[in-house]
């Protein structure tokens, strides 16, 4: 039996959505990809934002290079229609009022109780050499597909000092946040300065839950890329160092908790780029930017939280080259519970069963429509899951313009049921 899947990828000259054919219970080395290109004026990569929507529908934040504004694109698998959806520009209205523009949507969408998509963005023009005089931080956006409208939520913490000396000085943007439905709250974190903000969406009040401070004096903060509501209803986030931070609810306070993501030493960076979480919401998994270990980090009722090291992520692929397989970014957590993750460097897919506790390669994203000779993915930088179980990552291909920034959608094969 052969089972068809609609794959998509981000890249450098724009969208290409992707069908690939693998067989149910056969795992085949080269997996066959077709591509559909987008306008690349919409973005040129993708880091952490793209979400399934109960309407079947994949939305995807872009990143965008120069002084252009990100956008949110929305794919229709049933048609393979890629549309803009929002325009960060119309959306902030900031090109007449300052020099910087929202060019980069770093954080998770994430979809409320009511089906509004909620995200933060980013200034990406500025990050290396710093934000002109001006910037005023990440804007909270948020998009609802019923009534197609984006609403600014505004600029949650603006500048801090007057005259500033550094770039996280100029605002705080946005890069990374969660929600707990039932609650109808969002866990965003803040960059530079790691703050956790705690922003009620039926009041669209907010407040800092607090910063969250290094391990050890002499270590500085670089950033941190995820956080996720576990089962317990406590927030669950993954620092710089591999250190995981735990946000009580009912408390109202930040632990740092003696866990620590398998090779970590502590003092130099070795957090995940992006993790995921079962269906239950008991079990985290991801893999550190040091050591390329997968982890799993379990949290169940009345019992404390627990990691556990389950091996290098890439070693199921022989004679695998992991600075050349590069991180692990996209994390998705399929219902039936396995675990699915593309290289960023190769574009080869992997998979890890908690049932057998096995890594297996699944082969390597092959563009089917390439012509001859052939173009490759070459990486996931972002996923989710859609209602049906489709897996979707958003990434990067090999294509005819090179670095193409596409979507995939990955049926897995031999899931079970």
């Amino acid at each position: 039996m052969v089972i068809q899947t609609i794959v998509s990828f981000l890249s450098g000259s724009g969208f290409v959505l992707l069908a690939m054919t693998v067989a149910s219970g056969q795992v085949q080395k080269l997996v066959d990809v077709q591509s559909y290109p987008v306008d690349d004026s919409l973005g040129h990569y993708v880091f952490s934002a793209m979400a399934a929507h109960p309407n079947g529908r994949v939305y995807l934040g872009t990143s965008i290079k120069g002084r252009k504004f990100a956008h949110l694109v929305e794919l229709d698998p049933s048609t393979g229609r890629v549309r803009d959806v929002a325009d960060m520009l119309k959306v902030t209205g900031q090109f007449d009022k300052q020099m910087v523009p929202q060019s980069k949507i770093h954080t998770q969408i994430v979809v409320d109780k009511r089906g509004r998509l909620w995200f933060g963005t980013w200034a990406e023009e500025f990050r290396s050499s710093g934000f002109p005089k001006g910037y005023p931080g990440g804007h909270l956006v948020s998009y609802d597909p019923n009534t197609a409208q984006a609403v600014d939520h505004g600029v949650l913490i603006g500048p801090r000092v007057e005259e500033p000396t550094k770039v996280s000085d100029y605002g705080l943007y946005l890069i990374a946040l969660d929600i707990n439905r039932d609650k109808n709250e969002l866990y965003i974190l803040t960059g530079d300065e790691i703050q956790l903000l705690v922003y009620d969406i039926t009041t669209n009040k907010h407040f800092t839950a607090g910063t969250i401070d290094a391990p050890a004096e002499n270590l500085v903060h670089y950033g941190i890329r995820d956080l996720k509501v576990a089962a317990d209803g406590n927030v669950y986030i993954f620092d710089h160092w591999g250190r995981i931070v735990r946000y009580d609810r009912e408390k109202k306070n930040l632990e740092p908790l003696d866990l620590w993501i398998p090779g970590s030493n502590k003092q130099g960076m070795c957090m995940p780029f992006q993790v995921g979480i079962n269906a239950q919401k008991t079990k985290i998994y991801g893999a550190g930017s040091a050591g390329h270990r997968l982890f799993e980090l379990e949290i169940s009722p009345g019992k404390p939280p627990h990691i556990e090291d389950l091996g290098p992520a890439y070693d199921a692929f022989e004679g695998h080259n992991a600075s050349a397989f590069g991180v692990v970014h996209a994390v998705v957590v399929a219902p039936d519970g396995r675990v699915y993750y593309p290289s960023t460097g190769g574009g080869e897919l992997f998979m890890y069963d908690p049932a057998t506790k096995k890594r297996s390669y699944l082969g390597r994203m092959k563009i089917a429509n390439s012509g001859e000779g052939g173009f490759y993915a070459s990486g996931g930088w972002a996923g989710c899951q859609t209602p049906d179980g489709t897996i979707y990552f958003g990434g990067a291909d090999h294509g005819p313009k090179q670095e193409q920034l596409c979507f995939f959608a990955i049926v897995p094969p031999g899931r079970r049921q």
